[in-house]
């Protein structure tokens, strides 16, 4: 029965694999989004349909058993943790092969452009939590559990699960979920809770891509840091995700674990955290440009210094004003070519931009508002550039 339960397994692999390969595909281009929610559907009717012919146990197959209050929490712990090393594996990846180039964000803002969000919620995020976690956690995870060893129900359907969305960006990521998923479901005999998580992190993924939407993906890269700023980033999220991970296995497993682990890991966890913080700090350059003006004068005036940008960089400029009623303040900032790139009436708060190598100047505007009396003027102006990491326009690909 185990050998027969194995070789399914692996037949309703291979027929997931070419519903994803030959399928989808057809499915998206006749029905659009909804042919994404039929392919994913018709995945999780293969295993159904094999349980059924065999008479089987749908409820014991699918590991469809309600889990405790407690469990959730210690779940949701472990999964916080997870989510943070899920960041981790990918911003070591970005720091190697760059991140996605826009024209696959481009794609998918065609997809979706005219379905609605809560469409797109069930669609991306609702549908293949249930299924995915069906098949991978239930089923799969079923087919190779042991009576005393589930380490490969864990491991190989989270393998099947990662590899099974063709990307080598979320190879990683994937896995790390997979396993933990299957961890939850080992501990708690529910599939569940993996269906609850996978949905939420789908949902979230979905919030992120409606907020970056509207934003060239190049200029979100270049906000974020070089390459090796993504792997000081890595490991603080590791070292973070440590202390959550440690301790909602250790609340699943329902085991107490040896004191000295307790004391070990959350400074292990610390060190980790505290080590990649001041890496990501040490990584960012920053221009030694700070103005400030406090000014007492009786008319309009202004006042223009400079500062060089020594490489070409991706800076953000803040600017922080503060002025007396009667009086008014702008900022303007212009590129060696003389352009102007910054101008304090139109983002008052700052800009992140390209900007290039060269000499840049920088010009307040002092003046009073139409009330004003002209007997006091005072007015503070504070303009900082910070670099962040080397902007690459020719984003690596993998």
């Amino acid at each position: 029965m185990k050998k027969t339960k194995i070789l399914d397994a692996g037949i309703i692999f291979i027929i997931a694999v070419i519903l994803i390969l030959f399928v989808t595909a057809p499915l998206v281009k006749v029905l659009g989004v909804y042919g994404m929610a039929l392919a994913e559907l018709l995945m999780v009717f293969a295993p159904v349909t094999v349980v059924l012919l065999r008479k089987e146990s749908i409820r014991e197959r699918f590991n469809l058993r309600l889990p405790s209050i407690r469990s959730f929490f210690s779940a949701a712990l472990l999964m916080m943790g997870v989510n943070m090393w899920e960041n981790a594996a990918t911003f070591v990846y970005v720091s190697r092969f760059g991140m996605p180039e826009q024209n696959d964000v481009d794609f998918l803002q065609a997809f979706f452009a005219d379905v609605s969000p809560i469409v797109a919620l069930v669609v991306i995020a609702l549908v293949p939590a249930v299924c995915e976690e069906l098949l991978f956690r239930g089923y799969l995870f079923d087919s190779f559990k042991g009576k005393r060893n589930k380490v490969w129900a864990v491991l190989i359907p989270a393998l099947m699960f990662s590899a099974a969305h063709f990307d080598a960006y979320k190879l990683a990521p994937l896995l790390i979920m997979g396993i933990a998923m299957g961890y939850i479901t080992a501990r708690t005999g529910s599939v569940l809770l993996p269906i609850i998580f996978h949905f939420l992190n789908n949902a979230m993924s979905l919030v992120s891509f409606y907020e970056l939407s509207n934003q060239d993906i190049t200029s979100v890269v270049a906000m974020d840091m070089d390459s090796e700023g993504y792997l000081w980033y890595a490991l603080a999220a590791f070292g973070i995700g440590l202390i959550f991970v440690y301790f909602g296995t250790r609340l699943l497993s329902g085991k107490p674990r040896k004191k000295v682990f307790n004391i070990l890991v959350p400074i292990l966890s610390a060190v980790l955290a505290t080590v990649g913080i001041i890496g990501l700090i040490a990584s960012t350059v920053s221009i030694p440009y700070v103005r400030s003006y406090k000014n007492a004068i009786s008319e309009e005036t202004s006042f223009t210094e400079s500062f060089s940008i020594e490489e070409d960089t991706f800076g953000v400029i803040s600017v922080s004003v503060m002025s007396s009623a009667d009086s008014a303040c702008s900022v303007t900032v212009t590129d060696p070519k003389g352009e102007e790139i910054y101008n304090s009436a139109d983002s008052p708060s700052g800009v992140g931009i390209d900007m290039e190598k060269g000499d840049y100047k920088v010009t307040y505007s002092f003046g009073y508002t139409e009330n004003s009396n002209k007997v006091r003027f005072y007015v503070k102006a504070d303009v900082t550039v910070v670099t962040v990491g080397v902007y690459e326009k020719q984003q690596k690909s993998a």
